[in-house]
């Protein structure tokens, strides 16, 4: 059996889940993500969660032109997929893949959340099994790299970003890389 069956979404999730309020403002979602530093908040409560709010789904509502004062209720996922603390990494991910999430909700026998695993406790998790056979950075290296120049506008960004499926964008002058713009930093810049 590999580490990849031994492993349980107990082992690698998130046990600080943070809540925000029904009825809260996408803004003030946006705030709170990005004064915290992640990249998801449940909507509800431990006791009565009612949906999830991520980085994509600020992306979306930016895309979207919503005002700042949009409830979280009209933007965020829903409803939840759940899974048992216990659930080995390989039947998650499977779980991830079948419902194309990147948050997926820990709760215990009796339905309350007591973590959360993203993407990357996924990628942290996985990529350290994958990584230890591998020689050079070539073989995990994405050779189909998202790329904008530094005067197109945010708006682009978020566009680019969102029809093609990355979470990332490098910003590149003449073919040379100057930056990048990820999913983490709009929040952030909606916030400021």
């Amino acid at each position: 059996m590999t580490a990849l069956h031994t492993t349980t979404l107990a082992d690698i999730m998130t046990r600080a889940v943070q809540y925000i309020a029904p009825g809260s403002t996408f803004q003030a979602a946006a705030h709170l993500m990005a004064q915290e530093h992640i990249s998801s908040l449940l909507v509800g409560s431990t006791e009565t969660s009612l949906g999830i709010i991520t980085e994509v789904n600020i992306l979306r509502a930016l895309h979207e032109r919503r005002p700042a004062e949009t409830p979280v209720e009209a933007i965020m996922a829903a409803p939840l997929i759940t899974a048992p603390p216990d659930l080995d990494l390989i039947k998650a991910r499977h779980l991830v893949e079948k419902y194309n999430i990147r948050h997926l909700v820990i709760v215990d026998a009796n339905g309350k959340t007591i973590g959360i695993v993203s993407e990357t406790n996924f990628r942290l998790a996985i990529g350290g099994t994958i990584f230890r056979h591998l020689e050079t950075l070539e073989g995990v290296m994405d050779r189909k790299i998202p790329h904008l120049p530094p005067s197109a506008l945010l708006a682009d960004g978020i566009a680019h970003m969102l029809a093609n499926g990355v979470d990332y964008l490098i910003i590149s002058d003449g073919g040379k890389p100057v930056g990048i713009l990820t999913e983490r930093d709009i929040p952030r810049l909606l916030d400021e």
